[in-house]
């Protein structure tokens, strides 16, 4: 059979196709590959083509242009069904889950889906030279990437939103996307020569073991961004989860210890308890304030955190009730009512779930594992101490040694509240 030139030339150009690829130490079997067509890399804007290439023991597997996640353009694998992926383009606007880009476009293109165990998302991206929070440049000899993935059972969802777990490891890494230059059009991954980019990498825990599943999806954009600056956002998630710890692990659970070890000596115990009580509460507030405003902004109102925060803070304005209510009564009888027992149990019951509530918070938020575990310890003491104490205080009230009728000046001064 006789070939042209011309045939012969389109069947190597193919193969002439340049990429830089990585794969991260701990991110066994993941790839990511990069290539720029000729004009892109000429120019320094224009398309770019990607690829994420990991097995299906992986939940999601990103990669993401900039330096961290705050101002990050980030693009997210997981499966959607046994046979395809969902590629799901989202910007990062600091240290918590990013949310989908509605102003991102992306095409997969053939070869992406789920074969023989692994995931692969071929993709080009015709805004990748500059987004909302970034920009890239195309001629540039060391260009900044961040990987991150997370183990586990497959997520099977077409949406471009779906919920995703913290990851299991992250890192850095830098192409020189000159040596990426003269990728085939209209898909580089068909075949291709590939070199190795430039430049080192870090990540920031160790991989964790999961069940491996099946599945894939297909891409998608849609749904709304932040719309207030990173810093700003960052600021306020750290505000919200200081004033929030400060009033769940330490100030009101103080109050109910000073109601019970403040000597009967001491005037005006229920006095102190309450202004005690309404600092936290005041505290509290202020925390759902700018918890609020946070889930508005990065769209995570319907997240539970949020909700259970909003129910336990409501709880808090009809435990200030019940306190009043319970105090009134016991001046008046010496003796436990109904709204006193109310009163104590749903106090007892709004600090443990606020405390349990404080590491879902730290979960949404994909926190690092040092902030993890440094909450958890400071939970884990405060939340025993306070089982501990709440055990000790009704062993003593079986014994007869608190909640027993109390004479007409301690009734002025007394409440009958843990």
């Amino acid at each position: 059979m006789k070939l042209s030139a011309a045939s012969i030339l389109g069947a190597a150009l193919p193969a002439l196709a340049q990429m830089v690829n990585y794969s991260p130490s701990r991110g066994q079997g993941i790839t990511y590959t990069v290539s720029l067509p000729s004009s892109s890399a000429q120019s320094g804007r224009g398309d770019l083509y990607f690829q994420i290439k990991a097995p299906i023991s992986y939940q999601w597997v990103g990669l993401g242009q900039g330096t961290g996640m705050s101002g990050a353009n980030i693009f997210i694998m997981y499966a959607a069904s046994a046979t395809n992926v969902t590629l799901s383009p989202r910007l990062g606007k600091g240290e918590f889950e990013p949310r989908t880009d509605p102003a991102a476009r992306i095409t997969l293109l053939s070869g992406t889906g789920i074969e023989n165990g692994m995931m692969i998302a071929n993709a080009k991206c015709a805004g990748c030279a500059s987004w909302d929070g970034g920009s890239m440049d195309f001629k540039s000899t060391s260009t900044n990437w961040i990987w991150a993935m997370k183990q586990g059972s497959a997520i099977n969802s077409q949406a471009a939103d779906a919920d995703l777990s913290m990851h299991d490891s992250r890192g850095n890494f830098n192409f020189d996307l000159t040596r990426a230059a003269g990728g085939q059009e209209p898909n580089p991954f068909v075949a291709s020569t590939s070199t190795s980019p430039s430049g080192s990498a870090s990540a920031s825990a160790p991989a964790a073991t999961g069940t491996s599943s099946s599945g894939g999806g297909s891409s998608e954009q849609g749904g709304g961004g932040p719309t207030a600056s990173a810093s700003k956002l960052d600021m306020v998630l750290t505000a919200h989860g200081s004033v929030m710890g400060i009033a769940f692990l330490l100030v009101l659970p103080l109050g109910t210890l000073l109601l019970h070890l403040l000597p009967a000596s001491v005037a005006h115990k229920a006095w102190i308890h309450g202004i005690n009580q309404l600092f936290g509460l005041a505290l509290a507030i202020a925390g759902l304030g700018m918890g609020i405003w946070f889930a508005n902004q990065t769209e995570q109102l319907k997240k539970a955190h949020p909700i259970i925060g909003l129910v336990v803070v409501s709880l808090l304005f009809v435990q200030a009730i019940g306190g009043v209510l319970a105090h009134a009564s016991y001046k008046k009888t010496g003796a436990r009512s109904v709204a006193g027992l109310g009163h104590t149990w749903m106090g007892r019951a709004l600090i443990l779930l606020g405390i349990i509530n404080g590491g879902l918070g730290l979960q949404l938020a994909m926190a690092e594992n040092r902030e993890v575990i440094a909450y958890g310890v400071c939970a884990g003491v405060v939340g025993a101490g306070f089982l501990a104490f709440i055990g000790w205080v009704e062993v003593r009230r079986g014994k007869g040694a608190v909640g027993t009728p109390a004479t007409t000046k301690e009734r002025g001064t007394a409440m009958s509240t843990a």
